[in-house]
């Protein structure tokens, strides 16, 4: 089922969301209006959404992973926050964990070009023999 949102409200709502505290996104201003309704909606509407949310919750995290992996743990995330990444240094000790600096909950909106740093570092390490 697809919502229809007006553009006028996309624009009113989507202030509004900007205006929130910044749960997730540590710079919320970069984004228009309607790109962050457009974002609600996609995150309301996905279907595996709910599902994923309710597997969560009694999630045990116990992987032994045999390929690079890279955690990023956002320096000001308000919805997992970075004292949370010490769990994950501890469940998941051979990963790569970096902190990535002004980063809220959403880091691909914050800045787009440390993400891409940091995956491409990890692909790097994986071409390593």
């Amino acid at each position: 089922m697809r919502s229809y949102v007006s553009p006028k409200s996309a624009r009113t709502v989507g202030r509004w969301i900007n205006a929130v505290p910044r749960h997730a996104r540590a710079l919320p201003e970069q984004l228009s209006p309607e790109r962050t309704w457009a974002d609600v909606l996609a995150l309301r509407n996905g279907s595996g959404f709910r599902a994923v949310a309710r597997f969560g919750r009694d999630y045990q995290c116990r992987a032994n992973p045999t390929v690079p992996v890279t955690i990023g743990w956002s320096e000001r995330d308000r919805i997992l926050p970075l004292h949370m990444a010490d769990l994950a240094r501890e469940r998941i000790p051979q990963a790569e964990h970096v902190t990535l600096p002004g980063c809220g909950h959403m880091p691909v909106s914050d800045d787009p070009a440390l993400i891409s740093s940091v995956v491409l570092d990890t692909i790097a390490a994986a071409a390593k023999p």
